[in-house]
């Protein structure tokens, strides 16, 4: 038998009643100490150690994996290559977290551990980044069984379509064919790893030109105005429009090496976490529905026309 697992911090599942939950096939998390228990054999216990096994059994999330040597996914492939895959659906789902809430869920040091043999072969790793609430911090984020069923849906579809359009996270995000929905995902990625909110909103910035802008020409005024009507009624459309003038003008600010009044610093945290929440529902807007998936990943005069029309109107 082979195991694979790694807690998550500033998660809390609440109310749950489950032994474990599946996220993706195999894929399972938990709360219950009986189970960590059971996963932490005394050999496993001895592989990683005195000090990370006090930390599992103490933390409020397990994520974990456990598998025989004759799945097919991974013939042929040594523990850390599988333990790297692994991480690579847990860096996939953390992504997509963020559609279902903001969040500053982290995956701490991740372990695969072979007991199929007399001794057990351990193997470590860990996700090279940090991530941060919208407003620069850490907060920490309570799940129900409901709450993971939605991030298990939204999950799916995304990577779904993503892998549909060859546009998974193994492929490089500026190849022409890339989907455009994805791409300003990763941006959204990028942002969440930053805890200086002037690059979490510059990167928050440069998903919402992904999406909304097909050129450079008056593109604060463009970006602004698209999103807005987009996404707003009649009522909200001026709040979503000068909320991405202020974010870009921040974005502007760092990208020339100039310098914010301290009014501006004040409002930081009120424009990130704002405009976070903006891209959230653009993006599930477009994810739901399907004519605008094929839209947004369409050639840019499509886009153009598409806008010219929906203003216009």
């Amino acid at each position: 038998m082979k195991y694979f697992f790694t807690t998550l911090r500033n998660l809390k599942l609440k109310n749950f009643e489950k032994d474990f939950q599946e996220l993706i096939p195999g894929l399972n998390i938990t709360n219950k100490l009986s189970l960590k228990e059971k996963l932490l054999t005394q050999k496993n216990r001895d592989s990683i150690g005195i000090i990370e096994t006090h930390h599992i059994l103490n933390s409020d999330t397990l994520v974990f994996y456990e598998y025989e040597d004759k799945e097919e996914i991974f013939e042929g492939l040594s523990n850390l290559q599988i333990l790297e895959i692994i991480l690579r659906w847990v860096d996939d789902l953390l992504k997509n977290s963020w559609l279902h809430k903001d969040n500053c869920i982290v995956c701490d040091t991740a372990y695969l551990i072979d007991s199929s043999h007399d001794y057990s072969e351990a193997s470590s790793l860990r996700l090279q980044y940090i991530h941060t609430y919208s407003t620069g911090g850490f907060e920490l984020v309570e799940y129900s069984e409901k709450d993971l069923m939605d991030l298990v849906h939204i999950h799916d579809k995304v990577e779904s379509y993503l892998c549909g359009k060859e546009s998974g996270s193994l492929r490089f995000m500026l190849e022409k064919n890339f989907s455009r929905i994805g791409r300003a995902l990763l941006f959204v990625k990028q942002a969440r790893e930053c805890r200086n909110l002037a690059y979490k909103i510059s990167n928050y910035c440069s998903a919402l030109e992904t999406l909304f802008t097909t050129d450079n020409m008056e593109l604060s005024h463009k970006l602004s105005e698209r999103t807005a009507f987009f996404l707003a009624n009649q009522d909200s459309k001026m709040d979503i429009f000068s909320i991405i003038k202020k974010a870009y003008t921040v974005r502007s600010k760092l990208t020339h090496g100039a310098s914010l009044d301290p009014k501006q610093i004040d409002n930081l945290p009120e424009i990130s976490s704002q405009t976070d929440r903006i891209l959230r529902e653009a993006f599930i807007k477009i994810l739901y529905d399907d004519s605008l998936r094929e839209l947004f990943d369409s050639n840019n005069k499509r886009i153009d026309d598409y806008f010219i029309q929906l203003i216009m109107n």
